[in-house]
């Protein structure tokens, strides 16, 4: 070691000193060329904590600044080989650290991704990094709302106060629930609807908020105003077989109609939208009793018919009787004189 500072001491104060002067001009030449070609890019990199140094039970939140000015030093080569998606910078934060805000001071050493270049500055050099734990409350389910139109009727959605669990952020359920909001679900759709129904609606929980159920059952109540109409002296229509060779009456062959249903339907209704039907298809010889149907034209659901009186005699006419046919077949009348001679 000693040899060593001898041979130096030997070198640097030998030749007047020319030695000195010459080592600290290459010095000189050396960083003032490199700083000549050397260039800076500045790049906005967001600052995250190192996730091994999140205490448990806290959520990392964001920081205050979300990003800093990192400036990156070196040649041009070096600086268009560094992409901007691969810079980071990962706080690191002291053990036993505790609260919700802890103030860093960032280091350059923090910052990975940049190649060969040197990172020169970090502008602001402090960050404040914001964490919360997770929780949960119970928050109100808003009634769904209903869209579209029951063909008759008003549509309601039977609901009672609904209060679901949410999980998430604490910070951010004391806002909710602060806020007394009321958390909403998808709506209904009753267009075309004419009875009452139930759906199952989606809860669109509001973003980072998770519940313990996505899904509600829901009562939907079409509720139809009702009423009455009457129709006198409504003929009675017959339904038969053609080619019988018979023909039917109907005693009586007018009657009364009571229509009852919907308030929407009976305002549609008059005396050509409906017919009163008696099916004869089926009649003994002689004839029967045939309870009365009242048929509705398509568009008017919802209502229903009564006849009175209910239910008709229906006669049956044949141009001769069965009985006489088939007497007629076993003994034929006798002919006369003439129908023999002819």
């Amino acid at each position: 070691m000693k040899g060593l500072l001898q041979r130096l001491d030997k070198f640097l104060n030998g030749t007047n000193g020319t030695r000195v002067v010459a080592l600290v001009i290459a010095i000189f030449t050396f960083y003032s060329i490199k700083k000549l070609i050397s260039k800076e890019v500045d790049f906005w990199v967001e600052v995250l904590p190192m996730a091994s140094d999140i205490a448990e039970g806290k959520t990392f939140v964001q920081s205050d600044p979300t990003e800093v000015r990192v400036t990156l030093q070196g040649s041009p080569e070096q600086l268009a080989s560094v992409n901007k998606e691969d810079v980071k910078l990962m706080s690191r934060i002291r053990e036993g650290t505790e609260g919700t805000n802890v103030l860093v001071t960032l280091e350059r050493s923090w910052i990975s991704g940049h190649g060969k270049t040197r990172v020169r500055k970090i502008e602001p050099n402090q960050a404040t990094l914001l964490f919360d734990e997770k929780g949960e409350v119970e928050l109100p389910i808003a009634r769904p709302e209903i869209i579209g139109k029951p063909l008759i009727g008003e549509a309601e959605v039977i609901w009672s106060e609904t209060n679901i669990v949410a999980r998430g952020l604490k910070t951010t359920l004391r806002d909710l629930q602060a806020n007394a909001i009321q958390v909403a679900t998808e709506p209904i759709d009753v267009d075309g609807r004419v009875q009452s129904f139930k759906r199952r609606v989606k809860i669109l929980w509001p973003q980072n908020i998770t519940g313990a159920v996505s899904e509600l059952e829901v009562p939907v109540q079409v509720n139809v105003k009702t009423g009455n109409k009457s129709f006198e002296r409504q003929p009675v229509l017959l339904t038969i077989i053609s080619g019988s060779g018979a023909s039917y009456t109907s005693d009586p062959d007018w009657v009364t109609v009571k229509v009852s249903g919907s308030e929407d339907a009976l305002e549609k209704l008059d005396a050509g939208k409906f017919a009163v039907i008696a099916t004869c298809t089926r009649i003994d010889d002689g004839g029967a009793k045939i309870p009365l149907k009242i048929i509705f034209d398509s568009g008017l659901e919802g209502l229903s018919g009564e006849a009175d009186p209910p239910e008709v005699d229906i006669t049956v006419h044949y141009k001769h009787s069965l009985k006489q046919l088939v007497a007629d077949q076993e003994d034929p009348p006798a002919q006369s004189e003439q129908e023999q001679a002819d």
